[in-house]
């Protein structure tokens, strides 16, 4: 992961020296993310009923230097637990046309984009894609919004010959569809879902087929980072505005390009063949 959002991470190292006001600082956040996100820092206060230099001491603790800073680790971290409704009253309070929606949509998915742009590396996109390759099967796996990627990836990676496999929804099935998994394949995972604890569960039943784990994602959780071969820190959007899937599905199409710039002439001459083969069907 090339993105510095670890903010499980540095609460985890700092709750040791917590007070008992910071605890509660930190409680409040976890059980209420989508009010913090929209709080100012004393509008935090007021809610908790702490003090501004109580509130100042427990951000620096978590090595944040201003609460600007302090404020976008956490929204990007519990990005998938903000309330949908305080998202949308708050997008609308401030746009009231629909020349306004969409100079605001476009810009803000140009703005995460470019985030994306900044920390996403070609040396990850390169692995990716000859690990994609190289695997005997590629399995694909992207409950609730992850479905979408997942799905774009399926229908276009079997243009290529791939042997590829889409996993259903279904999470009673997950299991029996990830049986034949091996060591010689590799599981592209995206995890947009605000529980973590079953696609973790869902990822351990495999994990002792050794197969290659690539989990793409918005959310920084240490468990799901320790569980993955590698995680690829995809964001989602600004949460302010209210979450699109232009990013992952962008992503989808680069690892898509990717795979196909990987593969050479082989992956080119598959392509001609499909498109002899619409010609024959266009004339029949």
């Amino acid at each position: 992961m090339a993105v510095d959002t670890d903010w499980a991470q540095r609460l985890s190292k700092a709750s040791e020296s917590f007070t008992k006001s910071e605890k509660e600082i930190a409680e409040y956040i976890r059980q209420s993310p989508h009010e913090t996100a929209f709080l100012s820092l004393k509008e935090l206060c007021q809610k908790i009923d702490i003090s501004k230099p109580t509130a100042i001491e427990f951000y620096k603790k978590l090595e944040y230097s201003n609460y600007q800073d302090f404020r976008a680790g956490m929204m990007s971290f519990y990005e998938h637990h903000i309330n949908s409704y305080k998202a949308s009253s708050r997008i609308f309070s401030k746009i009231s046309s629909f020349s306004e929606l969409i100079h605001a949509a476009i810009e803000t998915d140009i703005k995460s984009l470019n985030l994306f742009k900044n920390h996403f590396s070609d040396k990850e996109l390169k692995y990716t894609a000859e690990k994609i390759l190289s695997a005997d099967t590629v399995y694909l796996y992207g409950p609730g919004t992850g479905f979408y990627p997942a799905h774009y990836l399926h229908q276009r990676f079997k243009r290529y010959k791939l042997n590829v496999q889409l996993i259903s929804e279904d999470s009673a099935n997950v299991v029996d569809a990830l049986f034949p998994a091996s060591s010689k394949d590799v599981l592209i995972s995206f995890m947009y879902m605000s529980d973590t604890k079953s696609f973790i569960k869902t990822l351990d039943s495999v994990k002792k087929t050794e197969i290659e784990i690539i989990t793409v994602t918005g959310t920084v959780d240490p468990d799901l980072a320790e569980i993955s071969d590698r995680l690829i820190y995809v964001n989602r959007g600004d949460i302010e505005f209210k979450n699109s899937m232009a990013v992952p599905m962008n992503f989808a199409n680069l690892l898509l390009l990717a795979v196909e710039l990987s593969g050479g002439e082989t992956l080119k001459n598959s392509l001609k063949e499909l498109e002899e083969r619409r010609d024959q069907f266009k004339k029949c």
